[in-house]
């Protein structure tokens, strides 16, 4: 009862930045209907308590890949970075995608991404280990148990590890695999791809040559500005054309054309 009262608060002005506050640090776990499924809010998370106070995030995304998916139809969905499965849960409800394929290598939301699963009764295939090019062992690392969203694959070349104290950081063993290794097969099917896995992009295109220049894709992938021009590159090389951007979310497809 408290978290809606304070929900209703949210809407006035003057107390826009003292209830997430609020939430932050007294908030605990609790459900929420939203757009067409269930979903658990871990209040204390800084995206989770976004979609609670705001009742959406994203749908500016979702109504965008809408307009092809209610056109072309789409065999599977490949969530690659799913978290606790935002997009996993909303797209599962479209008729017009056959197959859903989570992917989230971070323990602790892989197993908030089941019990979303389970609390919506879903057939959703989950893979608890992250895309990239190459299959063996690797760590992520995060700056806050609470801002695991931003879970990020250990690389001596990414700088921004240097923006924290390193002995405050969160680090987590993890499985590595590359698309191609369990879903190259696939040949000549519609397939939705998200990507967001905070600066791992081309490793993951790397290891899904077959997959990407096989199969039909519309993909939406989250890029940092400093690895735009490599990712588009790659992308182009794969013959894929550019479709639009919002935000650092951009859209490419290998078969459709604007």
């Amino acid at each position: 009862m408290i978290y809606l009262i304070l929900k209703k608060l949210y809407r006035f002005k003057l107390l826009k930045r003292i209830v997430p506050s609020l939430l932050r640090y007294f908030g605990g776990k609790t459900k929420i209907k939203i757009f067409n499924f269930n979903f658990y809010i871990y209040l204390q998370n800084s995206i989770e308590r976004e979609i609670f106070l705001n009742n959406t995030y994203d749908y500016d995304r979702f109504l965008f890949l809408e307009k092809y998916i209610n056109k072309f139809k789409f065999d599977y969905f490949f969530d690659i970075g799913s978290y606790t499965g935002y997009y996993s849960l909303y797209f599962s409800k479209n008729s017009n995608i056959r197959n859903i394929i989570s992917f989230e290598p971070n323990t602790l939301n892989f197993n908030k991404l089941i019990k979303n699963i389970k609390l919506n009764n879903l057939s959703i295939m989950t893979h608890n280990f992250a895309c990239s090019d190459v299959d063996g062992d690797a760590t992520i690392w995060f700056n806050n148990n609470n801002k695991m969203g931003g879970s990020s694959i250990l690389n001596k070349n990414d700088n921004e590890i240097n923006k924290y104290e390193h002995n405050k950081l969160k680090f987590q063993n993890i499985k590595t695999i590359t698309i191609d290794k369990i879903y190259g097969h696939l040949d000549n099917k519609n397939i939705l791809v998200k990507i967001d896995v905070e600066r791992h992009e081309n490793n993951v295109l790397e290891g899904g040559s077959k997959f990407f220049n096989n199969n039909n894709i519309l993909l939406q992938i989250e890029i940092e500005k400093e690895l735009r021009d490599k990712v588009f590159e790659k992308l182009s090389k794969y013959n894929f054309k550019y479709i639009n951007s919002i935000d650092d979310d951009h859209y490419f497809s290998n078969f459709i054309n604007s």
